[in-house]
């Protein structure tokens, strides 16, 4: 038992490994010098989409799940 959670422990840390590292090759998940901070478009490769969208999802998800666990009282204000 002890040997099955050790190699589940170490290809854990490997995938969050090889993802951080991707991550920081993906210009998408960068901060630029550039008018309005945007990315420079001749960085963007193909492959750099799908993680930024699913990361963009993510943050996304992150933001309703606190509004939902959110105990307060909602007020909807309509301007």
């Amino acid at each position: 038992m002890k040997r099955i959670m050790k190699r589940l422990l170490i290809t854990l840390i490997l995938v969050y490994t090889m993802n951080n590292i991707l991550n920081a090759q993906n210009p998408f998940f960068g901060q630029y010098q550039t008018p309005h901070g945007t990315v420079p478009f001749d960085r963007i490769k193909t492959e750099h989409y799908e993680p930024a969208i699913l990361e963009g999802i993510k943050q996304q998800n992150a933001e309703l799940d606190a509004i939902i666990q959110n105990p307060e009282r909602r007020h909807l204000q309509i301007q």
